[in-house]
């Protein structure tokens, strides 16, 4: 009866020095994890954060989507503009020639989805810009 008395006082007092955070391990800490709500705090937080990763996934990808549409609209826009502008008898310059060949031929391709993302706002902002400039030639 003694021995167990003992070990019964020793499980108690390491129970009492144990962490609540199930990922401190051990038995008295799987214990107080379980007895404490420690595992459920954790898998309520985990299922939290891959909620908002999914969330912001989803967002990541609906912006893309968006990108490229808008993207590829002003790709055709500069198409139109500068067939229009060799209807009318306007040359482009070598340099602004070239400036329509790269925004026609972009296509921001990034592995990481945000990097994607700036990528193509970058595209954008260059291609508005140049179809600005190809409007002016048309005056």
């Amino acid at each position: 009866m003694r021995g167990a008395a003992q070990a019964f006082l020793a499980v108690s007092l390491a129970a009492c020095a144990a962490s609540d955070d199930p990922a401190d391990g051990g038995f008295a800490n799987a214990v107080v994890g379980i007895a404490g709500g420690g595992y459920e705090n954790r898998i309520e937080t985990r299922e939290a954060e891959v909620a908002a990763s999914e969330l912001r996934g989803a967002e990541l990808t609906a912006e893309l989507a968006t990108l490229r549409d808008e993207h590829e609209s002003l790709k055709d826009q500069i198409i139109q503009q500068r067939a229009n502008l060799r209807s009318d008898g306007v040359r482009l310059s070598r340099e602004t020639e070239a400036r329509v060949q790269q925004a026609i031929l972009s296509d921001p391709s990034q592995a990481d989805p945000s990097a994607r993302a700036a990528a193509l706002q970058r595209a954008i902002g260059d291609a508005r810009q140049l179809s600005e400039q190809l409007a002016a030639l048309s005056s």
